[in-house]
């Protein structure tokens, strides 16, 4: 209850705590943490935080199938950039053509419900947040993983855990608005 603008972070706080307290307790209450686990912790905590609050905000906005289908060849695309640009990674023939069928079924499965009409430009905009954030947070993960696989719990939980104080963050600021 409240405003509708305080649901993003309200909803970003509650996902860290529960994230952050879970994986804590999984590996036994023990953390170990590295200044690269960190720097790739708080560069994924903005990413999440993005994709958190523009696909809350996109979806108040307009066609939850457009919003999907920006989510998903996120997810896709921009790993595969960084890993073709930065990586050195190749694909094969065969490779490309199933990342191609992939995003085809994207569209053809939402196709029917995406209704763009008089649709706020800002919707796009959240849109293409959501396409960079979700491929961030993506990314992020697999350059940790390249790095060192070591302190990946220590990651989710320092990623959840500083995403959650960015959100408090902007909760305040908002009520001190108000």
């Amino acid at each position: 209850p409240g405003k509708a603008e305080n649901a993003s972070p309200v909803f970003c706080v509650l996902e860290s705590v529960a994230i952050a307290v879970f994986t804590w307790a999984w590996i036994g209450f023990k953390f170990e943490m590295s200044p690269v686990t960190l720097l790739l912790s708080v560069l994924n905590a903005v990413a999440l935080f993005g994709y958190n609050t523009s696909l809350i905000k996109a979806s108040a906005r307009g066609s939850y199938a457009f919003l999907n289908v920006s989510l998903l060849f996120g997810g896709i695309l921009v790993p595969l950039l960084y890993t073709t640009a930065f990586l050195g990674d190749t694909l094969s023939w065969y490779q490309y053509l199933a990342i191609g069928l992939m995003l085809v079924s994207f569209v053809l499965m939402n196709y029917k419900e995406i209704k763009l009409k008089d649709t706020p430009w800002t919707y796009y905009i959240f849109c293409a947040l959501l396409f960079i954030c979700n491929g961030m947070y993506g990314t992020l993960l697999k350059v940790k993983t390249d790095y060192d696989v070591s302190q990946k719990n220590e990651m989710i939980i320092l990623t959840y855990g500083i995403m959650g104080v960015i959100a408090f963050i902007q909760l305040e600021k908002k009520k001190k608005k108000d």
